[in-house]
C-alpha cells in the first residue's frame, strides 16, 4: 500500500517521518477531536438546569477549547421552550456559547453567553410531536482550574415538560 502524504508536520516526537502518518504517530499531546453521545432520553418540567447525561468533558488549566453540540428536543407545549446552560471550573478567562434553534413561531433563534451557569433560552417550540434541533456553538479559555465542562438543559417554562431525545451529539475540538 502506497504513503499517503500530508502536509501536516508535527514537532513531538511520536514517529520516524513527520510527512507520513503512521498509525502510531497520534499521541495525547496532539489536537484531536472527541465525541460524546447520550444513549437515552432525558426529561425535566423545571425551571432549573439538569445534567445531559454523558455531555461533559474534562478540560485543563489554561486549555482553549471548541465545542459543538446538536440537541433534539420535544416540549409538552408549543410555549414552551428549552434552556441550555453549562458548568465549568472556576475562574475561566473566558466562557461563549450560542445556541441557534427555532421557536415556537417557526423562526430561527441565536441566543449568546457569556459565562457558566448562564441559561440560553428559546421561547417554544415548533411542534410537540416532532424533535427540534438546537445547535450550541462553544468556545472556552479555562483560568487555572481544570474541571469538567458539562452541558445541562431545563424547561422555559415551569411545570412544562421539555425532552432531549437520545442521540443528542457533543464534538470537542482540543
Amino acid at each position: 500500500m502506497p504513503a499517503i502524504d500530508h502536509l501536516f508536520i508535527s514537532a513531538k516526537a511520536d514517529g520516524a517521518d513527520n510527512t507520513l502518518i503512521q498509525p502510531g504517530d497520534w499521541n495525547a499531546d496532539h489536537v484531536g477531536l472527541e465525541w460524546y453521545r447520550t444513549g437515552l432520553d432525558v426529561t425535566n418540567s423545571t425551571v432549573t438546569p439538569a445534567d445531559l447525561p454523558f455531555l461533559a468533558f474534562p478540560i485543563a488549566a489554561n486549555e482553549a477549547v471548541n465545542f459543538i453540540a446538536y440537541i433534539h428536543s420535544f416540549a409538552a407545549a408549543l410555549t414552551t421552550g428549552i434552556g441550555i446552560s453549562a458548568t465549568g471550573p472556576a475562574a475561566p478567562t473566558a466562557v461563549s456559547l450560542t445556541l441557534l434553534s427555532g421557536s415556537g413561531a417557526g423562526t430561527a433563534m441565536s441566543i449568546g453567553v457569556a459565562a457558566f451557569a448562564t441559561r440560553a433560552i428559546t421561547t417554544g417550540h415548533a411542534s410537540i410531536t416532532l424533535p427540534q434541533l438546537t445547535i450550541v456553538h462553544g468556545a472556552i479559555v479555562n483560568g487555572a482550574n481544570a474541571g469538567t465542562v458539562q452541558l445541562r438543559f431545563d424547561s422555559e417554562v415551569a411545570a412544562s415538560l421539555v425532552t432531549v431525545r437520545r442521540g443528542a451529539l457533543l464534538l470537542v475540538y482540543r
